[in-house]
C-alpha cells in the first residue's frame, strides 16, 4: 500500500464493506470508532517519542506524533510538534498542506491559508494540496471552487485513489449522487 509521501504506513484501517459488514452491518462509523478505541495510544506515542529521542531531526517522526496528538484533541502539543516538523523540513508540501488542514479545523483560517499557499509555492502540482484546498473551500461554502480543486487533485494524483475517494464522498454529501456512484464503481474496479 502506498503513502502520498512515499512513507511506510504504520497503521492501516480497512474501511471497505467486507471488513465490517458481518459485525456492524452498514454502520461504518461504529466500526471506525471501535477500531480507534482499541489502539494502545500511549504505546503509539511512546514509539514516536522514542524515534524523536533517537534522532530529534526526523521531521516525519515529529509529523506523525503531531498528527496523533491533534487527532486526540491535544492541540497545543500537536501544533508544537507540527511546527517543529515544518522547521525541520520547510520544503515539505505534505507537512505544509496537512498543517493547513489542521489549522483550519482549529479555526485558524488565516494561518491555514498561509500554510496552504506555502505548499503551493513549494509544489504547485502536489495533488494533496489541491485536495486540502477543495475541502477548505467546501467547508467555507464555496462549493464550485471546492469541487474544482478536488477534481484537479484527482487529475494530479497519478493513480492514488485517495483523491477520488475524497471527491466521491463530498459529491455524495452535496447531493451529486450519480457522479459519486460513478467514482465508487471506478474505485471498486481498482480494489
Amino acid at each position: 500500500m502506498a503513502h502520498p509521501a512515499g512513507c511506510q504506513p504504520i497503521l492501516i484501517l480497512d474501511v471497505f464493506e467486507h471488513a465490517f459488514m458481518i459485525d456492524y452491518g452498514l454502520k461504518r462509523a461504529d466500526y471506525i470508532e471501535a477500531f480507534f478505541k482499541n489502539i494502545d495510544w500511549p504505546a503509539a506515542e511512546a514509539v514516536f517519542r522514542h524515534a524523536i529521542a533517537s534522532n530529534p531531526n526526523i521531521a516525519l517522526a515529529r509529523f506523525g506524533l503531531a498528527t496523533m496528538l491533534l487527532n486526540q484533541d491535544r492541540l497545543a502539543e500537536g501544533f508544537a510538534q507540527l511546527r517543529l516538523a515544518r522547521e525541520l523540513d520547510p520544503m515539505s508540501p505534505l507537512i505544509n498542506a496537512l498543517e493547513a488542514n489542521y489549522l483550519f479545523e482549529a479555526g485558524r483560517t488565516d494561518e491555514a491559508h498561509a500554510r496552504l499557499n506555502r505548499a503551493f509555492d513549494i509544489a504547485p502540482t502536489f495533488w494533496l494540496a489541491h485536495d486540502v484546498l477543495g475541502v477548505l473551500e467546501l467547508k467555507q461554502g464555496r462549493v464550485d471552487a471546492g469541487f474544482a480543486a478536488m477534481r484537479r487533485a484527482v487529475e494530479l494524483a497519478d493513480g492514488s485513489t485517495r483523491a477520488s475517494a475524497v471527491l466521491g464522498g463530498y459529491l455524495a454529501r452535496h447531493g451529486h449522487v450519480d457522479e459519486a456512484v460513478v467514482i465508487l464503481k471506478q474505485l471498486h474496479e481498482l480494489a
